[in-house]
């Protein structure tokens, strides 16, 4: 099978950026209503995957050590769970992944792109809000902003997205043309035409080495949404896909505990459970009891998000409260 975990990150990112153009051309919130609603939508589920990862770890480690023992030389257990808690892994030279929860990477880059997004919004005055993007890209480092133009590729499709629609010919014609390309990448067989997507992962740059290849792909991605949306305004496809969205919306809902919890628990069950790799059938049954686990955690994660939320809500007053000056009686 062709190793294209990147690649699925890349595309995810670019839906990223146009999720969060959709969300903040609704309206223009105060920036306390975006901070409680990007910090509960991280938050309700990468802190219960830490704690899903440490506990998987400790226990993996006693079944299998030899298994284990890489995620045991890397040094810093304790650290990286810390700087990961922060989301400071991959800030400047770190590479820092959280024990054997290594896709948690992709969440270092998400939250700065929430952040960046937030100071571009809610600052108020050019130059202060230019000091506070430069001091947050300082923060952020290099590897963090390699990748943002993808992020911003979604940005811009969905911006576009609310124009006229282009000549319905032409958006057919580049739908094709994407859905060849991505369907060759993702498959495997674009290698064969020069792509170059299975690139080592380190230093510096780690997971941004291969930059201009993501830049690429999220190119198709972001052009890919952009006709697809345009073809289905244009045939007016709201009533063939309300079915459809009733589907997707299931899966998007429990899509980020399956990306958060899945490597883990993957490790453990792996040293758990005899089985064959070689055979299709217990293959696909060690996935499914993956899936079961995280459908399961699905309801103590992203369902238990309004939780997430009053508790920010009630951190905000507070430390405004500590800011305000009490009220003479």
């Amino acid at each position: 099978m062709p190793k294209v975990a990147h690649e699925m990150v890349v595309i995810f990112f670019v839906l990223s950026g146009f999720v969060m153009s959709y969300v903040v051309s609704r309206g223009r919130s105060h920036w306390q209503d975006y901070l409680v609603a990007r910090f509960s939508r991280i938050a309700s589920v990468a802190y219960p995957a830490l704690v899903v990862t440490i506990i998987c770890d400790f226990i993996g480690r006693r079944i299998a050590p030899d298994f284990y023992a890489e995620i045991a030389r890397s040094g810093g257990y304790w650290g990286r769970i810390l700087l990961s808690f922060f989301f400071l892994q991959q800030s400047g030279p770190l590479a820092a992944s959280p024990g054997s929860n290594t896709p948690f990477w992709s969440l270092a880059y998400e939250v700065w792109y929430y952040i960046f997004l937030g100071l571009w919004l809610f600052v108020p005055g050019q130059r202060r809000r230019a000091a506070q993007l430069l001091l947050g890209a300082v923060v952020a480092g290099p590897k963090i902003l390699l990748l943002m133009p993808v992020w911003l590729l979604g940005v811009f499709a969905h911006k576009l997205s609310l124009r006229n629609a282009p000549w319905i010919g032409f958006s057919g014609f580049l739908f094709v043309v994407t859905t060849v390309l991505l369907g060759a990448i993702l498959t495997g067989h674009a290698t064969g035409y020069g792509y170059q997507g299975d690139w080592q992962a380190g230093p510096p740059l780690f997971f941004s080495a291969g930059y201009l290849v993501d830049y690429v792909v999220g190119l198709l991605v972001a052009v890919h949404i952009l006709v697809a949306d345009q073809l289905m305004k244009y045939w007016r496809c709201e009533q063939v896909s309300k079915p459809v969205n009733r589907i997707t919306r299931y899966l998007a809902d429990r899509s980020f505990s399956l990306y958060a919890f899945h490597m883990p628990l993957l490790y453990l069950v792996a040293v758990s459970l005899p089985y064959q790799k070689d055979n299709p059938l217990q293959v696909a049954a060690v996935l499914c009891l993956v899936i079961l686990i995280v459908l399961a955690l699905h309801w103590v994660t992203e369902k238990r998000r309004p939780a997430w939320q009053q508790t920010a809500q009630r951190a905000l007053r507070y430390f405004e409260g500590l800011r305000s000056p009490a009220s003479p009686r």
